[in-house]
């Protein structure tokens, strides 16, 4: 399959960071929107997003009348995970996922494409000096993994931060064969899962390659 038609799913549910503004709404200093960064980065039209709103997606449909938006009405409640698994899934479609929060270059993108494994995160492994004065609090809270011989062997802000490799940065790619596993737990979505973030290795179902990348910025 040609990697620009895969599946590309962003998932922007959460109230912002800063600002009023869904987070994907925000303006770059290039003057670009998140949203319209992400877009160029996946190599795609704007109408080829598929985004998951929650909070204020009146201002999302406003501003992009032709994208594809589904809701989390259950936003404020719920994690990235169950935002995931209200997006229209294909099982027969590579996938990629993306916060919508979130600036990062094409590279990144196709290498995430290129890795052949069933499942293949993004991570930053300067994340503890990406900022300047970030705190020890965010450092604690923030979405960490451990890596091994280039998988990813744990994924969670449960993570202790001396244990952890790097930061997941919110970039994910699922092979059709994944995609399959996350239609099932979409038809019988566990309690479980509801508030949990993107993608965890005890219910992924496969190992998870990790690939160490750069993420510029988050809204």
């Amino acid at each position: 399959m040609n990697p620009k038609l895969d599946q590309k799913i962003v998932l922007a549910a959460g109230a912002p960071h800063r600002g009023s503004a869904p987070a994907p709404l925000h303006v770059t200093e290039n003057g670009f929107s998140v949203l319209d960064w992400i877009a160029d980065a996946q190599s795609c039209d704007i109408h080829d997003l598929s985004v998951v709103a929650g909070y204020r997606a009146d201002k999302i449909h406003g501003q992009y009348p032709q994208l594809h938006v589904v809701e989390n009405t259950d936003w404020a409640h719920t994690g990235s995970g169950a935002s995931l698994l209200v997006a229209p899934l294909k099982s027969d479609y590579s996938t990629l996922v993306s916060y919508g929060d979130i600036l990062y270059r094409d590279w990144l993108v196709e290498h995430l494409r290129d890795s052949r494994a069933p499942i293949a995160i993004a991570w930053d492994s300067a994340w503890r000096t990406r900022y300047s004065g970030r705190s020890e609090e965010d450092l604690v809270r923030c979405e960490k993994v451990a890596v091994a011989n280039g998988h990813a062997v744990r994924l969670g802000s449960d993570i202790p931060v001396d244990w952890a490799d790097g930061e997941f940065i919110g970039l994910v790619y699922f092979a059709p064969v994944a995609v399959a596993r996350l239609r099932r737990l979409q038809e019988h979505m566990p309690e479980s899962l509801r508030t949990v973030h993107l993608i965890l290795p005890s219910n992924s179902g496969h190992s998870i390659k990790s690939l160490s990348g750069l993420r510029t910025h988050r809204g």
